[in-house]
């Protein structure tokens, strides 16, 4: 009997991990399909300054302000557009707000009628070290993407641009 017992446990417990692997799995895939069609979407349009498709359009023109090359960085609002220039050896860190949840997406692109570069872009924690994640050429050309990162609490992340190499330049 005691057996039987344990099998019966032994059967829901691996019941309850495959409900609770294919609940996940349809959230994962979920989660993947809301990044694999804004990455789509993203590399499809020609995302400039002017032209921002599906993604909200700039609620601000703002620019970098220098020293910004130690975190926390120049604050940024969601939906703002940033213009900054990494020159050889520069980074620039850039401050902004999210909610457990959200999807953060942000990318680099040429700034019309400015040199062109290629960019890096690195995403950290609140505490400016705990890397999370980042991203070269997922953008238009040599541009970068981070696309639907789910931000994983609530509160500041700091983003930091680079150029690809040491003697990089961009403006971005």
């Amino acid at each position: 009997m005691r057996c039987k017992r344990q099998l019966f446990v032994l059967s829901l417990a691996i019941l309850s991990l495959v409900l609770t692997g294919t609940a996940l799995a349809d959230k994962n895939a979920e989660i993947l399909d809301a990044k694999d069609t804004m990455s789509r979407e993203y590399v499809a349009k020609p995302w400039t300054l002017s032209e921002t498709g599906s993604f909200n359009p700039s609620l601000a023109d703002v620019s970098e302000v220098e020293p910004n090359d130690v975190c926390p960085g120049n604050p940024f609002d969601f939906a703002d557009t940033f213009h900054g220039e990494i020159k050889a050896g520069d980074v620039d860190w850039i401050s902004f707000e999210c909610t457990e949840g959200g999807f953060i997406t942000i990318g680099t692109d040429a700034d019309p009628g400015l040199p062109t570069g290629d960019t890096v872009i690195e995403l950290y924690e609140d505490d400016c070290t705990t890397f999370l994640t980042s991203n070269d050429d997922g953008g238009p050309g040599l541009y970068s993407l981070i696309s639907a990162y789910v931000a994983p609490y609530t509160g500041t992340y700091h983003l930091k641009i680079r150029g690809f190499s040491s003697s990089s330049t961009a403006n971005y």
